[in-house]
């Protein structure tokens, strides 16, 4: 990889202060080699903004309203550089992951990409660890643009993109965009997505989770089609002993409940999980 790094990372913040140090520590070292990183606070009532701010060379640019794709926006006409990387500010990605596929995206033919996933369970329930080594074992749920808390776009790929509509699911909106031959995938690192550590917790991010492409399916924005992940037969599929045919049912118990919404739906716009946020000190 060469020395210089060329790209802008765009992030996202609704009251993160919490996770938005543990973020922006691993891009520190690229800022040095040319790395833009652009965080944007909004509807802030936390010091998201003041500790992002803390960090010299991050740009913050705070909005009043909650609204991650008004965010994603905002980011964009701050930007200067490309590749862009846009990441959710409880995301953890490491150096050389990100370098790396900033780098692979100025391949011939990749216009999108998105760094590997880990998945980390360490404090989780046993229902919730269940639940994620099911998923792990469905390679076919990580061939999207989704489910890392991060995604790329060059210059071409955001220009078939456009502005970021007001939607819920901006990255399966995103991942419908392209074919699965112009995505690239990083193969150094790898995203770390720190999971909800009750099962409580864990359903109702998929209820969240399931909302979002269901109401862009249904506005027709994107095909139904396209947010859907192969079902049963993958799950079958990924099942090769007792233990993993164990994790599948609890896999698919999850699935299911998610499909029942409770009967009020919840205020926030911006709803998400809060038992992996502890507040800085």
């Amino acid at each position: 990889m060469s020395s210089e790094v060329r790209g802008s990372v765009i992030i996202p913040a609704h009251d993160e202060g919490s996770n938005i140090l543990r973020t922006l520590e691993p891009l520190c070292p690229l800022m040095s080699r040319g790395l833009q990183v652009i965080v944007v606070p909004n509807g802030c009532t936390d010091r998201t903004a003041e500790l992002a701010r803390a960090i010299p060379g991050v740009e913050v640019i705070e909005l009043s309203r909650g609204s991650k794709t008004a965010a994603l926006n905002a980011g964009d006409e701050a930007a200067t550089s490309w590749p862009r990387l846009y990441l959710d500010a409880d995301i953890t990605i490491g150096t050389d992951a990100v370098a790396e596929l900033l780098e692979r995206l100025s391949m011939p033919g990749a216009l999108a990409g998105r760094p590997r996933s880990r998945y980390l369970t360490v404090d989780c329930s046993a229902l919730v660890r269940a639940y994620y080594r099911a998923r792990e074992r469905m390679p076919e749920l990580s061939a999207h643009l989704w489910g890392a808390g991060a995604y790329a776009l060059t210059e071409a790929g955001h220009a078939r993109v456009g502005r970021f509509p007001e939607v819920v699911a901006d990255d399966v909106y995103v991942d419908s965009r392209f074919d699965r031959a112009e995505i690239t995938f990083g193969t150094t690192g790898a995203a770390v997505v720190r999971c909800p550590r009750t099962a409580r917790a864990l359903l109702r991010t998929l209820r969240r989770v399931r909302r979002g492409p269901a109401a862009l399916a249904a506005a027709g924005i994107v095909e139904a089609s396209s947010v859907q992940s192969g079902g049963l037969r993958v799950l079958l599929s990924s099942v090769r002993s007792i233990g993993a045919l164990a994790d599948a049912v609890v896999y698919a118990a999850f699935v299911l409940l998610a499909r029942v919404q409770p009967t009020k739906a919840p205020d926030r716009e911006w709803e998400r999980d809060d038992t992996q946020r502890v507040a800085p000190a």
